[in-house]
Protein backbone atom coordinates (compact mmCIF):
# COMPACT_ATOMS: atom_id res chain seq x y z
CA UNK A 1 0.00 0.00 0.00
CA UNK A 2 2.74 2.34 0.64
CA UNK A 3 4.29 1.43 -2.49
CA UNK A 4 1.58 2.06 -4.49
CA UNK A 5 0.84 5.61 -2.77
CA UNK A 6 4.62 6.23 -3.37
CA UNK A 7 4.38 5.55 -7.20
CA UNK A 8 1.00 7.72 -7.17
CA UNK A 9 2.85 10.84 -5.46
CA UNK A 10 5.94 9.97 -8.08
CA UNK A 11 3.77 10.17 -11.28
CA UNK A 12 1.67 13.11 -10.13
CA UNK A 13 4.94 15.09 -9.00
CA UNK A 14 6.44 14.23 -12.18
CA UNK A 15 3.28 15.46 -14.31
CA UNK A 16 3.05 18.47 -12.26
CA UNK A 17 6.69 19.14 -13.09
CA UNK A 18 6.47 18.10 -16.84
CA UNK A 19 3.15 20.47 -17.10
CA UNK A 20 4.91 23.33 -15.24
CA UNK A 21 7.52 22.99 -17.30
CA UNK A 22 5.52 22.59 -20.75
CA UNK A 23 3.34 25.83 -19.48
CA UNK A 24 6.89 27.73 -19.30
CA UNK A 25 7.58 27.15 -22.62
CA UNK A 26 4.60 27.69 -24.11
CA UNK A 27 4.16 31.40 -22.29
CA UNK A 28 8.07 32.09 -23.38
CA UNK A 29 7.39 31.15 -26.87
CA UNK A 30 4.11 33.26 -27.08
CA UNK A 31 6.22 36.33 -25.78
CA UNK A 32 8.33 36.04 -28.17
CA UNK A 33 6.69 35.27 -30.99
CA UNK A 34 4.22 38.42 -29.75
CA UNK A 35 7.39 40.88 -29.36
CA UNK A 36 7.74 44.05 -31.23
CA UNK A 37 11.34 43.27 -30.98
CA UNK A 38 11.80 40.18 -32.82
CA UNK A 39 12.31 42.46 -36.41
CA UNK A 40 15.00 44.18 -33.98
CA UNK A 41 16.92 41.85 -32.95
CA UNK A 42 16.93 39.84 -36.52
CA UNK A 43 18.25 43.31 -38.23
CA UNK A 44 20.70 42.99 -35.21
CA UNK A 45 22.15 40.00 -36.28
CA UNK A 46 23.19 41.33 -40.05
CA UNK A 47 25.10 44.19 -38.13
CA UNK A 48 26.35 41.90 -36.29
CA UNK A 49 30.65 41.15 -37.52
CA UNK A 50 29.28 37.59 -36.90
CA UNK A 51 26.73 37.79 -38.79
CA UNK A 52 27.28 34.52 -41.02
CA UNK A 53 27.97 32.30 -37.46
CA UNK A 54 24.80 33.81 -35.69
CA UNK A 55 22.23 32.98 -38.49
CA UNK A 56 23.73 29.63 -38.88
CA UNK A 57 23.42 28.80 -35.35
CA UNK A 58 19.31 30.40 -35.74
CA UNK A 59 18.40 27.72 -38.56
CA UNK A 60 20.11 24.58 -36.82
CA UNK A 61 17.80 25.47 -33.65
CA UNK A 62 14.37 25.25 -35.52
CA UNK A 63 15.64 21.63 -36.84
CA UNK A 64 15.13 20.69 -33.04
CA UNK A 65 11.84 18.57 -32.97
CA UNK A 66 11.72 20.01 -29.85
CA UNK A 67 11.00 23.76 -31.45
CA UNK A 68 8.90 22.56 -34.25
CA UNK A 69 5.87 24.36 -34.79
CA UNK A 70 6.84 26.80 -31.88
CA UNK A 71 6.11 30.57 -33.55
CA UNK A 72 9.62 32.22 -32.54
CA UNK A 73 10.68 32.31 -36.21
CA UNK A 74 8.29 31.61 -39.50
CA UNK A 75 10.24 29.25 -42.05
CA UNK A 76 10.57 32.25 -44.93
CA UNK A 77 12.45 34.40 -42.74
CA UNK A 78 14.58 31.60 -41.62
CA UNK A 79 15.28 30.93 -45.09
CA UNK A 80 15.82 34.81 -45.75
CA UNK A 81 18.23 35.02 -42.86
CA UNK A 82 20.02 31.56 -43.89
CA UNK A 83 21.17 33.08 -47.61
CA UNK A 84 24.31 34.32 -47.81
CA UNK A 85 24.50 38.46 -47.86
CA UNK A 86 24.58 39.66 -51.27
CA UNK A 87 24.24 43.50 -50.81
CA UNK A 88 23.62 46.17 -48.52
CA UNK A 89 21.23 45.33 -45.68
CA UNK A 90 18.64 47.61 -44.91
CA UNK A 91 20.27 49.71 -42.57
CA UNK A 92 23.08 50.27 -45.14
CA UNK A 93 20.70 51.18 -47.81
CA UNK A 94 19.63 54.07 -45.44
CA UNK A 95 23.18 54.77 -44.51
CA UNK A 96 23.99 54.97 -48.61
CA UNK A 97 21.28 57.25 -49.31
CA UNK A 98 22.92 59.89 -46.91
CA UNK A 99 25.76 62.13 -48.43
CA UNK A 100 27.94 61.83 -46.35
CA UNK A 101 28.42 58.42 -46.77
CA UNK A 102 28.55 57.93 -50.00
CA UNK A 103 31.87 56.89 -51.48
CA UNK A 104 34.22 59.69 -53.23
CA UNK A 105 34.30 59.02 -57.26
CA UNK A 106 37.84 58.29 -56.79
CA UNK A 107 37.93 55.63 -54.37
CA UNK A 108 37.75 51.87 -55.54
CA UNK A 109 37.61 50.06 -52.05
CA UNK A 110 34.81 47.87 -51.28
CA UNK A 111 32.37 49.11 -49.10
CA UNK A 112 32.23 47.12 -45.88
CA UNK A 113 28.22 45.38 -46.30
CA UNK A 114 29.36 44.32 -50.24
CA UNK A 115 30.13 40.77 -50.90
CA UNK A 116 34.22 40.49 -51.55
CA UNK A 117 33.30 38.88 -54.64
CA UNK A 118 31.14 41.53 -56.23
CA UNK A 119 32.38 44.67 -58.15
CA UNK A 120 31.51 47.81 -56.09
CA UNK A 121 28.56 49.99 -56.93
CA UNK A 122 30.61 53.19 -58.30
CA UNK A 123 33.16 52.87 -60.78
CA UNK A 124 36.44 54.13 -59.86
CA UNK A 125 37.33 57.24 -61.79
CA UNK A 126 39.30 56.47 -64.78
CA UNK A 127 42.77 58.15 -63.86
CA UNK A 128 44.05 61.07 -65.90
CA UNK A 129 47.05 60.96 -68.19
CA UNK A 130 49.73 63.29 -69.18
CA UNK A 131 49.35 62.43 -72.20
CA UNK A 132 46.50 63.73 -74.36
CA UNK A 133 44.47 60.74 -76.33
CA UNK A 134 44.43 62.26 -79.60
CA UNK A 135 46.74 64.87 -81.13
CA UNK A 136 46.15 68.41 -81.11
CA UNK A 137 43.78 69.04 -84.15
CA UNK A 138 44.87 72.90 -83.73
CA UNK A 139 48.70 71.91 -84.59
CA UNK A 140 50.07 72.55 -88.09
CA UNK A 141 50.24 69.70 -90.31
CA UNK A 142 54.10 69.70 -91.69
CA UNK A 143 54.23 71.57 -94.92
CA UNK A 144 56.31 70.20 -97.70
CA UNK A 145 59.30 72.12 -98.40
CA UNK A 146 59.31 74.45 -100.81
CA UNK A 147 61.64 74.72 -103.74
CA UNK A 148 61.22 78.75 -103.59
CA UNK A 149 63.35 78.45 -100.33
CA UNK A 150 66.27 77.06 -102.90
CA UNK A 151 68.85 79.01 -104.64
CA UNK A 152 67.14 81.30 -106.37
CA UNK A 153 67.41 81.42 -110.60
CA UNK A 154 65.74 84.35 -111.09
CA UNK A 155 66.36 88.30 -110.61
CA UNK A 156 64.10 90.89 -110.96
CA UNK A 157 65.69 94.77 -111.24
CA UNK A 158 64.55 98.09 -112.62
CA UNK A 159 67.33 100.37 -114.37
CA UNK A 160 64.48 103.00 -114.47
CA UNK A 161 63.09 102.26 -110.68
CA UNK A 162 60.93 105.55 -110.35
CA UNK A 163 58.96 104.98 -113.78
CA UNK A 164 55.58 105.35 -113.19
CA UNK A 165 51.88 105.66 -114.55
CA UNK A 166 49.89 108.75 -114.14
CA UNK A 167 46.32 106.75 -113.29
CA UNK A 168 47.91 106.26 -110.19
CA UNK A 169 49.64 109.89 -109.57
CA UNK A 170 47.69 112.81 -108.21
CA UNK A 171 46.05 114.44 -110.93
CA UNK A 172 47.72 117.24 -113.54
CA UNK A 173 51.18 115.43 -112.69
CA UNK A 174 53.31 116.51 -115.47
CA UNK A 175 56.02 114.06 -114.91
CA UNK A 176 54.94 110.03 -114.71
CA UNK A 177 57.31 109.50 -112.28
CA UNK A 178 57.20 108.59 -108.76
CA UNK A 179 59.43 107.78 -105.65
CA UNK A 180 57.10 105.39 -104.12
CA UNK A 181 54.24 104.22 -106.44
CA UNK A 182 56.58 103.28 -109.60
CA UNK A 183 57.51 99.96 -111.84
CA UNK A 184 59.05 98.30 -108.45
CA UNK A 185 55.48 97.66 -107.58
CA UNK A 186 54.69 95.55 -110.59
CA UNK A 187 58.27 93.84 -110.04
CA UNK A 188 56.96 93.01 -106.63
CA UNK A 189 53.98 91.06 -108.00
CA UNK A 190 55.90 89.36 -110.77
CA UNK A 191 58.42 88.05 -107.48
CA UNK A 192 55.60 86.93 -105.77
CA UNK A 193 53.61 85.39 -108.61
CA UNK A 194 57.35 83.38 -109.44
CA UNK A 195 57.37 82.02 -105.40
CA UNK A 196 53.86 81.16 -105.48
CA UNK A 197 54.42 78.76 -108.32
CA UNK A 198 57.76 77.73 -106.59
CA UNK A 199 60.34 79.43 -108.11
CA UNK A 200 62.44 81.38 -106.26
CA UNK A 201 63.67 84.92 -107.02
CA UNK A 202 65.21 88.06 -106.24
CA UNK A 203 63.91 91.44 -106.11
CA UNK A 204 66.08 94.29 -106.26
CA UNK A 205 64.44 97.98 -105.86
CA UNK A 206 67.55 100.00 -104.93
CA UNK A 207 66.12 104.01 -105.61
CA UNK A 208 69.27 105.26 -107.70
CA UNK A 209 68.17 109.08 -107.36
CA UNK A 210 68.64 108.98 -104.20
CA UNK A 211 71.03 106.45 -103.20
CA UNK A 212 73.87 107.53 -105.81
CA UNK A 213 76.03 110.24 -105.15
CA UNK A 214 75.62 112.77 -108.05
CA UNK A 215 73.14 110.31 -109.96
CA UNK A 216 72.97 111.07 -113.43
CA UNK A 217 69.99 109.85 -115.22
CA UNK A 218 72.19 108.86 -118.33
CA UNK A 219 74.11 106.36 -116.66
CA UNK A 220 71.05 104.90 -114.81
CA UNK A 221 72.32 101.49 -116.95
CA UNK A 222 75.90 101.52 -115.30
CA UNK A 223 74.44 101.64 -111.30
CA UNK A 224 71.85 99.06 -112.55
CA UNK A 225 75.02 96.68 -114.26
CA UNK A 226 76.93 97.18 -110.86
CA UNK A 227 73.68 96.33 -108.86
CA UNK A 228 73.20 93.46 -111.35
CA UNK A 229 76.88 92.22 -110.88
CA UNK A 230 76.92 91.90 -106.97
CA UNK A 231 73.50 89.90 -107.18
CA UNK A 232 75.30 87.40 -109.02
CA UNK A 233 78.30 87.24 -107.12
CA UNK A 234 76.00 86.85 -104.06
CA UNK A 235 73.13 84.39 -105.71
CA UNK A 236 75.88 81.60 -108.08
CA UNK A 237 72.82 80.18 -109.53
CA UNK A 238 70.74 83.67 -111.18
CA UNK A 239 70.56 82.62 -114.67
CA UNK A 240 67.26 84.77 -115.49
CA UNK A 241 67.86 88.89 -115.37
CA UNK A 242 64.51 91.02 -115.93
CA UNK A 243 64.99 94.52 -116.01
CA UNK A 244 61.42 95.38 -115.86
CA UNK A 245 60.06 99.01 -117.30
CA UNK A 246 57.12 100.71 -118.23
CA UNK A 247 57.04 102.50 -121.95
CA UNK A 248 56.43 105.36 -122.98
CA UNK A 249 53.47 105.12 -125.07
CA UNK A 250 49.91 105.71 -124.68
CA UNK A 251 47.34 103.38 -123.51
CA UNK A 252 45.88 102.79 -127.16
CA UNK A 253 49.31 101.45 -127.68
CA UNK A 254 50.20 99.17 -124.09
CA UNK A 255 46.48 97.65 -123.39
CA UNK A 256 44.59 94.93 -124.50
CA UNK A 257 41.53 93.77 -123.56
CA UNK A 258 41.24 89.64 -122.77
CA UNK A 259 37.93 87.96 -121.68
CA UNK A 260 36.43 91.48 -120.67
CA UNK A 261 39.44 92.28 -118.87
CA UNK A 262 42.14 94.68 -119.38
CA UNK A 263 45.79 94.09 -119.50
CA UNK A 264 48.63 96.02 -119.84
CA UNK A 265 50.67 94.81 -122.72
CA UNK A 266 54.46 93.68 -122.93
CA UNK A 267 57.32 94.56 -124.67
CA UNK A 268 60.65 93.01 -125.18
CA UNK A 269 63.73 94.70 -126.47
CA UNK A 270 67.59 93.29 -127.22
CA UNK A 271 70.27 95.90 -127.78
CA UNK A 272 72.82 94.48 -130.51
CA UNK A 273 76.20 96.07 -128.56
CA UNK A 274 75.90 92.78 -126.53
CA UNK A 275 78.20 90.10 -128.75
CA UNK A 276 75.75 87.28 -127.78
CA UNK A 277 72.54 89.23 -128.82
CA UNK A 278 71.18 87.17 -130.86
CA UNK A 279 70.85 84.42 -127.97
CA UNK A 280 69.15 87.01 -126.19
CA UNK A 281 66.89 87.82 -128.72
CA UNK A 282 65.80 84.06 -129.34
CA UNK A 283 64.99 83.47 -125.39
CA UNK A 284 62.68 86.68 -125.71
CA UNK A 285 61.24 85.48 -128.91
CA UNK A 286 60.42 81.98 -126.91
CA UNK A 287 58.52 84.00 -123.80
CA UNK A 288 56.86 86.66 -126.69
CA UNK A 289 55.12 83.09 -128.69
CA UNK A 290 54.20 81.39 -125.52
CA UNK A 291 52.61 84.70 -123.92
CA UNK A 292 50.63 85.26 -127.37
CA UNK A 293 49.39 81.33 -127.42
CA UNK A 294 47.27 82.02 -124.50
CA UNK A 295 46.92 85.10 -124.52
CA UNK A 296 46.39 86.40 -128.04
CA UNK A 297 48.20 90.47 -128.76
CA UNK A 298 49.25 90.73 -124.82
CA UNK A 299 52.46 90.62 -126.05
CA UNK A 300 53.95 93.46 -128.27
CA UNK A 301 56.72 91.11 -129.64
CA UNK A 302 60.59 92.08 -129.23
CA UNK A 303 61.94 95.33 -130.35
CA UNK A 304 66.20 95.28 -131.19
CA UNK A 305 67.94 98.27 -130.91
CA UNK A 306 70.81 98.83 -132.79
CA UNK A 307 74.68 99.49 -131.18
CA UNK A 308 74.23 103.09 -132.08
CA UNK A 309 70.92 103.40 -130.46
CA UNK A 310 71.20 104.46 -126.41
CA UNK A 311 72.91 102.14 -124.56
CA UNK A 312 72.02 99.47 -126.72
CA UNK A 313 73.74 96.68 -124.38
CA UNK A 314 71.45 96.82 -121.08
CA UNK A 315 73.35 94.59 -119.06
CA UNK A 316 72.28 91.72 -121.29
CA UNK A 317 76.20 90.43 -122.02
CA UNK A 318 76.02 89.07 -118.27
CA UNK A 319 73.90 86.55 -119.67
CA UNK A 320 72.00 85.06 -122.18
CA UNK A 321 68.93 84.57 -120.54
CA UNK A 322 68.94 88.78 -119.62
CA UNK A 323 66.03 90.60 -120.77
CA UNK A 324 64.57 94.47 -121.01
CA UNK A 325 61.09 93.82 -120.29
CA UNK A 326 58.54 96.82 -120.68
CA UNK A 327 55.49 96.00 -119.06
CA UNK A 328 52.25 98.79 -119.99
CA UNK A 329 52.49 102.33 -120.38
CA UNK A 330 52.02 105.77 -118.54
CA UNK A 331 48.26 105.45 -119.07
CA UNK A 332 47.77 101.91 -117.99
CA UNK A 333 46.60 101.22 -114.20
CA UNK A 334 48.83 99.14 -111.58
CA UNK A 335 45.93 96.53 -111.69
CA UNK A 336 46.05 96.12 -115.52
CA UNK A 337 50.19 95.87 -114.90
CA UNK A 338 49.51 93.39 -112.30
CA UNK A 339 47.38 90.92 -114.37
CA UNK A 340 50.62 91.34 -117.23
CA UNK A 341 53.03 90.25 -114.35
CA UNK A 342 50.25 87.33 -113.36
CA UNK A 343 50.46 86.39 -116.91
CA UNK A 344 54.56 86.37 -117.19
CA UNK A 345 55.05 84.47 -114.76
CA UNK A 346 53.09 81.86 -115.34
CA UNK A 347 54.57 81.71 -118.67
CA UNK A 348 57.93 81.33 -117.31
CA UNK A 349 57.54 78.74 -114.64
CA UNK A 350 55.54 76.73 -118.56
CA UNK A 351 58.87 76.96 -119.95
CA UNK A 352 61.30 77.03 -117.70
CA UNK A 353 59.72 76.12 -114.25
CA UNK A 354 60.66 72.24 -114.51
CA UNK A 355 64.22 73.09 -115.82
CA UNK A 356 64.26 75.28 -112.56
CA UNK A 357 62.88 73.21 -109.92
CA UNK A 358 64.70 69.82 -111.30
CA UNK A 359 68.22 71.72 -110.76
CA UNK A 360 67.20 73.26 -107.42
CA UNK A 361 65.90 69.20 -106.27
CA UNK A 362 70.12 68.55 -107.36
CA UNK A 363 71.35 71.08 -105.07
Amino acid sequence: MKLYKLREKLVSGTFFTLVCLSSMLVSVGLGLSDSPKRATYAAAITENAEADDSMNHAASITEMPFFKGMPVWDEALIAELGKPSSGPSTSRIVEAATPSMQPSPTQTAVPPDVSPTMKPSVKPAVKPTDKPSAKPTDKPAKKPVQIASSAPKILIYHSHNRESYYPELKKGTKDASSKTINVTMVGKRLSASLEKLGISTVHETTDYPSTVPKFNYAYSYKYSKQIVKEALSDHKELTFLFDIHRDSQKRKKTTAEINGSSYAKILFVIGQRNPNWEENKAFAMELHEAINAKYPGLSRGVLTKGAGTGNAEFNQSLSTQSLVVEIGGIENTLEENYRAADVLAEVINDLYGYTILASAAKK
